[in-house]
C-alpha cells in the first residue's frame, strides 16, 4: 500500500524520476551604464569552451579553450540538479543600471533561455559563477 501511494504521490505532483542532463551552457553577461565587463561563455559537454569578449574586458573577441569533458560532465551534472526546465524565461529587473546575467541549457535535447537571471532564484546567480571561474 505504501508503495502504491507513493507512486501515487510522484504521479500527481509531476515529479519524473528522468534525471536532466545538460549538454551545453551558454552565459552572457550585458553591458551597463558604467564600465561593466560585457562578454559570453558557451561550455560544451566535450570540454570545449568558447569566450566571446566584448567590451570593458581583458580579452576583447574570440577564444578557445579546452577543458576535461569529467569537469566539464560533473559541473553539469551538479548545476542539473535544479529545475531548469521549469523557471521562467524572463525574470524582471529591480535596477536597470547593473549588468545582467542571461543563461543557455540544452537539457535533455531541450532548450531553456533564462533573461535577467539575477532576478531569478538566487542559484542562476551561482551557477554564473561557476562558468565565470572557468
Amino acid at each position: 500500500m505504501r508503495s502504491l501511494l507513493f507512486l501515487l504521490f510522484f504521479i500527481l505532483t509531476g515529479t519524473t524520476f528522468a534525471q536532466q542532463k545538460i549538454s551545453y551552457i551558454k552565459m552572457q553577461r550585458t553591458a551597463c551604464f558604467g564600465r561593466c565587463p560585457e562578454y559570453t561563455v558557451e561550455v560544451f559537454k566535450n570540454g570545449k569552451v568558447t569566450y566571446f569578449g566584448k567590451k570593458n574586458v581583458t580579452m576583447l573577441g574570440h577564444n578557445t579553450a579546452s577543458t576535461s569533458a569529467a569537469g566539464i560532465a560533473l559541473l553539469f551534472k551538479e548545476i542539473a540538479r535544479y529545475k531548469l526546465l521549469s523557471l521562467n524565461a524572463n525574470y524582471k529587473n529591480k535596477i536597470t543600471d547593473i549588468p545582467h546575467l542571461n543563461l543557455s541549457f540544452t537539457i535533455n535535447g531541450k532548450n531553456k533561455f533564462i533573461q535577467n537571471a539575477e532576478g531569478g532564484p538566487a542559484y542562476l546567480s551561482v551557477i554564473g559563477l561557476k562558468i565565470d571561474s572557468l
